[in-house]
């Protein structure tokens, strides 16, 4: 019997444990400063938050516990009136009730912030009698919890909480305290926008409204709090992306700033124009024309515009939609769990794949939660178990318990938010988890200090024009800060022959390198000949047959070195698998000559080709010199000095630089995107407009480009002068007219 009894008692106590905690939001590590509060000496959390609910100096609407001390700490205040600060000691426990700034019936429990009318006017405190002498005061109705000046609805009011007001004119005004029963807004366009307050808004901006970076919801550091996605599960408190869990006025986040603990964010607003939305969720993707993955899981859905499919994509249960393909044609949309990173593309001339851009990424930024990459190995290079498996390791982690963490596959994830960034349970049987080596998006490079067209050693010495890196990114000059700043500059390194873009090892890294275009990726190492065991400078590879310089029939045979699409495109190196993720490798093409980025036909497309460096274009042909119809190997063109070189104003200047003065990258001449113009090879045929190569074809002071920056219409180019070098240097009769770039 007193076994029972003891059983009985211990299951009640539980009970009544449970149910007084549950009225409190606990945050771990965290407490409030406040002048006034009580202390006391209790043993259990339970006995603290009883303390709380009987607190008679003031209305308790929080307390802190230090179990090491069995200490208990009640405070007037709460999170949403005073800073929080860090101890690791503490736990903070607020009442639910004072964090709502919504109404259930009449509110008359109502205990928020809320302190401005339905019309805009200041509430006037409780206690005050200036401009007006209450009836309501915190004497007469002292459990109404009249405190500082927040809407209240002491009386019981019919049409909610209210207030005193500042305006003398005006006695009493009813505030506009949400319901909190009111159904959200439907869930389609306004999730990627803000109507109202924002609480539907699930859209992607992650940034406040003074620029600073959002901390995820899920994250603890810098800011401790209690808006979790555990806590607050049907609010969307996905990465760290701005929300409005407790009906604020507007979406809003904690920083990632230890000095900010909030900020309001600016989202767009759906008003009532559909316009915008559509740029805002399709800014999302990146978009390949002519292209769709084969994925057995899929869902089809039948859509008026590309935008609908983004869309469902966006709000689909069935998986984790990484991607969908749109055809316009048939106004058909499919949703995909996978993408161009998991999946081979197939082309088809009437789809278009869009590829979620957070599922591209290689990179981390901060701690990594919002990481999304398929690295799946750890820094000692451990293979990933699987987060759904039990074997080796039995993960507490895992999708269930984490459903907004895509811990699919065994891909690098962190879940948790973890300080050291992104990591894995291991298949060792004797590591259970380790951290994962995935780079930082804004890594910088280390700094130092340092001639051949090939590179011999660690290529200190290189002085070619190769100019994209390994996975095929253009390179930035290195006389320019935008994307990357650096100081890798010819002014600091007058030695190292930091011309225009070329790859070069300045300060003795392992081989030739360079800052890149991308502002994704800072710098990447470049694949530059090597000279082998050959002294002095190397002398470029035998061209087998002279026809591979330039294209017959279908181009199978052109080995020349056209890196630019007919739009102006820069190709992407065929060893490289970013951005695009292809099959069409040196390894799986031996025989077809794909070197580097250069133009090629592997697969007997009508003309040659390549993958582009773009994210939003997969691949485009490209423009390769024809052969005509000569057979057998066509003779070149005779190569004069000033042809290769600038002499005089460089009208005949026939070279290959393609990047101006300030590292912009040239618009291909026969292309009108981004800048419209009228200097084409149609137009000029005789001024070697070819590609998108530095010219000079209506007598300019010096060559010169239009660029694929939208903002820059034109710049000079920084080509190489001829000097005093004697030869056939007479310049071709100019036969191009003068006048403004139009």
């Amino acid at each position: 019997m007193d076994l029972y009894k003891a059983v009985l008692l211990g299951v009640l106590f539980s009970a009544v444990s449970a149910g007084v905690l549950d009225e409190y939001a606990k945050t771990e590590g965290a407490r409030i400063m406040s002048i006034l509060k009580r202390e006391y000496s209790v043993g259990t959390v339970l006995e603290c938050a009883i303390k709380c609910n009987a607190e008679t100096a003031f209305t308790c609407r929080s307390f802190i516990y230090i179990e090491k001390d069995q200490e208990c700490l009640t405070i007037p205040a709460n999170t949403k009136t005073e800073h929080v600060l860090r101890r690791t000691s503490t736990a903070l426990y607020e009442k639910k009730v004072y964090l709502m700034e919504c109404v259930n019936g009449i509110g008359m429990d109502y205990r928020g912030t809320k302190s401005k009318t339905k019309s805009g006017k200041t509430c006037q405190r409780w206690a005050s009698k200036y401009p007006h002498n209450p009836n309501m005061t915190p004497s007469t109705h002292p459990n109404a919890d009249l405190e500082s000046n927040f809407c209240r609805n002491p009386d019981g009011d019919s049409k909610g909480p209210w207030c005193y007001t500042r305006d003398p004119e005006t006695r009493w005004e009813t505030c506009n305290v949400q319901d909190c029963s009111a159904s959200k807004p439907p869930t389609v366009v306004e999730l990627t926008c803000s109507t109202g307050d924002g609480v539907a808004y699930r859209g992607t901006v992650a940034v406040t409204t003074s620029g600073k970076a959002c901390q995820a919801w899920a994250a603890q550091t810098p800011q401790k709090h209690n808006r979790t996605p555990d806590n607050y599960p049907s609010n969307g408190l996905d990465l760290n992306y701005c929300r409005n869990p407790d009906n604020e006025r507007m979406p809003w986040c904690y920083t990632t700033d230890p000095e900010t603990r909030w900020e309001y964010c600016k989202v767009p607003s759906c008003g009532d124009v559909p316009g915008p939305v559509s740029a805002g969720v399709l800014d999302e993707y990146a978009k390949t024309e002519g292209a769709r993955i084969m994925s057995i899981l899929k869902r089809e859905y039948s859509v008026g515009t590309v935008l609908e499919c983004a869309i469902k994509c966006n709000a689909e249960t069935a998986f984790t939609c990484r991607s969908f393909i749109y055809i316009e044609k048939d106004q058909e949309c499919l949703t995909i769990p996978a993408n161009t990173k998991t999946e081979h593309v197939l082309r088809r001339t009437s789809t278009a794949l869009y590829e979620k851009k957070v599922y591209l990424m290689e990179c981390v930024n901060g701690i990594g939660m919002d990481y999304r990459g398929t690295k799946s190995k750890t820094k000692s290079g451990k293979t990933c178990q699987r987060w759904a498996s039990k074997y080796p390791h039995n993960p507490n982690m895992t999708p269930s318990t984490h459903p907004n963490a895509d811990l699919e596959s065994n891909f690098c994830r962190n879940p948790d938010g973890d300080s050291k960034g992104p990591w894995c349970y291991t298949r060792d049987p004797e590591t259970r988890w380790e951290t994962c080596n995935v780079q930082d998006c804004s890594a910088s490079k280390p700094p130092t200090v340092v001639e051949l067209t090939c590179s011999t050693g660690d290529g200190v010495a290189y002085r070619g024009t190769v100019a994209v890196t390994t996975s095929g990114k253009a390179c930035q000059a290195w006389a320019a800060q935008t994307p990357q700043k650096h100081n890798r500059t010819p002014d600091n390194y007058p030695s190292n022959g930091l011309d225009l873009n070329y790859c070069r090892n300045p300060d003795n890294e392992r081989m030739p390198w360079c800052y890149t275009t991308d502002p994704e990726t800072r710098w990447e190492y470049c694949k530059v000949p090597s000279c082998g065991d050959v002294p002095g400078p190397a002398s470029k590879p035998p061209t087998v047959v002279e026809e591979l310089t330039c294209s017959t029939g279908d181009g199978v045979a052109y080995r020349g070195t056209v890196a630019v699409t007919t739009s102006g495109k820069a190709c992407q190196a065929w060893a490289a698998q970013t951005p695009q993720k292809h099959n069409r490798t040196p390894d799986n093409y031996p025989s077809n000559g794909l070197d580097l980025n250069y133009c090629r036909n592997p697969d007997n497309e009508r003309m040659p080709w390549c993958y582009t460096t773009d994210p939003e274009t997969r691949w485009e042909y490209c423009k390769v010199p024809s052969c005509g119809d000569v057979p057998g190997p066509a003779s070149k063109p005779p190569t004069v000095v000033e042809l290769t070189c600038s002499t005089g104003d460089g009208v005949a200047y026939r070279g290959t630089v393609a990047v101006t003065t300030s590292g912009k990258a040239c618009q291909a001449w026969a292309a009108q995107t981004p800048q419209k113009h009228n200097r084409t090879p149609d137009n000029y045929p005789s001024n070697g407009l070819d590609l998108n190569y530095c010219r000079n074809p209506d007598n300019e002071r010096m060559p010169w480009c239009y660029t694929t920056d939208p903002e820059t219409r034109w710049e000079y180019c920084k080509v190489p002068s001829c000097g005093d070098v004697p030869g056939p240097a007479s310049e071709p009769p100019t036969v191009v007219e003068a006048g403004a770039k139009i």
